[in-house]
């Protein structure tokens, strides 16, 4: 959109004058690298594995419970490698039980 969002300091790729409005839109031609279904899936997989690991050790509460402070690499993964969901690119997303995400050629 080649706009900077509100009070954000510039950046090698933030470096516009242009303030974005929140009416900027995508359209069917706009084009994508190749590489950020992966990267939304990642950021799914630990959003959905958080949720569920804060649903489970503070019962819904909002913010962060005593349970979850510190939260534990080890305990996260055992979420993580529950996690599934409907991926970005439209497939079934999901770790094995050797904890690697979908084969993708």
């Amino acid at each position: 959109f080649q706009c900077r969002y509100p009070g954000s300091l510039s950046t090698p790729y933030n470096n516009y004058n242009r303030t974005c409005t929140t009416k900027e839109r995508l359209s069917k031609d706009t084009d994508f690298e190749d590489q950020l279904q992966f990267v939304s899936d990642a950021v799914m997989a630990f959003a959905y594995a958080l949720r569920d690991m804060h649903r489970d050790l503070c019962g819904g509460r909002p913010s962060l419970c005593d349970a979850m402070r510190p939260t534990k690499g080890a305990d996260l993964l055992k979420y993580l490698r529950k996690v599934q969901f409907q991926g970005l690119s439209g497939d079934h997303f999901r770790f094995d039980a050797n904890g690697d995400g979908p084969a993708r050629y």
